[in-house]
């Protein structure tokens, strides 16, 4: 009878360690996403003339270079792109050739500030940096108070000068 009973519970310490454990990871799973980085990007001119693939390879920018490059998967990346208006990095889109107008970013801003919203209330983004040109922002720009109370980096200058801190930024945890 007391073996039984010892046994019993040494199922019972099993069991807890075992869902003690699996809490443990969920919770670290749910912290490391919560603990990532978004990037807010202009799509590019320069694009590979390629059909049903991400985003990220058929934009060829600068921009997508160094993210290419340089990237982990420790942050998230959207795209404000002048015909598919804003779009996660990993969205399978095709070649096209569409360039952002004012008249477009317009277009664009009140959609784009539901979605950004519903991205920012279902995700922590410890993190968030801004990179994109004067006419790209007219379509965030109904989108500010969005990021009110976050840890936000918009960036400044030329080409050269946004790379530049865009590198650092990714780079800086790696």
């Amino acid at each position: 009878m007391a073996g039984w009973l010892g046994n019993r519970q040494n199922e019972r310490r099993g069991d807890f360690l075992s869902n003690e454990n699996n809490l443990l990871s969920m919770i670290r799973s749910k912290l490391d996403e919560e603990n990532k980085k978004l990037l807010i990007i202009p799509c590019s001119k320069v694009k590979k003339n390629l059909v049903n693939t991400s985003a990220i390879e058929l934009y060829d920018g600068p921009f997508f270079r160094m993210i290419r490059k340089y990237r982990s998967n420790d942050f998230d990346i959207l795209v404000l792109s002048a015909k598919y208006g804003m779009i996660k990095g990993d969205k399978k889109i095709s070649f096209y050739d569409q360039k952002m107008t004012i008249d477009r970013a317009n277009e664009l801003s009140s959609k784009i500030t539901i979605e950004l919203s519903q991205l920012l209330n279902e995700h922590y983004y410890e993190d968030i940096y801004i990179n994109i040109g004067k006419i790209y922002f007219e379509a965030l720009k109904p989108s500010l108070n969005l990021f009110e109370n976050k840890n936000v980096h918009l960036a400044s200058g030329g080409i050269g000068m946004r790379l530049h801190h865009l590198r650092n930024w990714i780079c800086q945890d790696n």
